[in-house]
């Protein structure tokens, strides 16, 4: 039973830095407007995704 409390633990405490992480990263790119930065490649992206689909 301890290991089960154990392993459930060590995720737990896995699943807390993801989410901080997560929360970090997600301020930095907001402070630095990344995602207006990186939106023209990924309309890019889905362009050349749609041309290739066409094209077969």
């Amino acid at each position: 039973m301890s290991t089960k409390i154990g392993n459930l633990s060590e995720l737990t405490s896995i699943l807390t830095e993801k989410e901080k992480r997560d929360t970090r990263l997600l301020a930095f790119s907001r402070q630095f407007k990344i995602g207006q930065l990186l939106k023209p490649f990924s309309a890019a992206k889905q362009l050349k995704a749609s041309a290739e689909y066409s094209a077969t």
